[in-house]
């Protein structure tokens, strides 16, 4: 089973949108959120990911290596574990 290479932009699945800071409005926080949750939902549906992964947070995909199935090579779960961490990064750093 292997990863495809795109570029995902993946963001909190379970937070509430809290307003948006800096250069990003509300349409552009919104659309981080909705492709993290696309992101997620889209790799539980392949299998790469358990089902009970969570986007982001302490137990995250970024965070939380039993969030991916054992199948997974490990240069596709590091790939997926820094598109998480970015995604989150930049959630929480300009929409909350």
């Amino acid at each position: 089973m292997t990863l495809p290479r795109t570029i995902l932009l993946v963001c909190l699945s379970g937070l509430p949108l809290l307003g948006c800071a800096g250069e990003y409005n509300d349409e552009q926080c919104i659309d981080i959120r909705s492709q993290i949750v696309a992101a997620l939902q889209e790799n539980v549906d392949k299998g790469v990911l358990v089902p009970s992964a969570v986007s982001c947070g302490p137990e995250g995909v970024a965070d939380n290596p039993d969030s991916f199935d054992p199948r997974i090579p490990a240069a596709d779960v590091e790939y997926l574990r820094e598109a998480f961490r970015h995604a989150c990064a930049e959630f929480l750093d300009n929409c909350t």
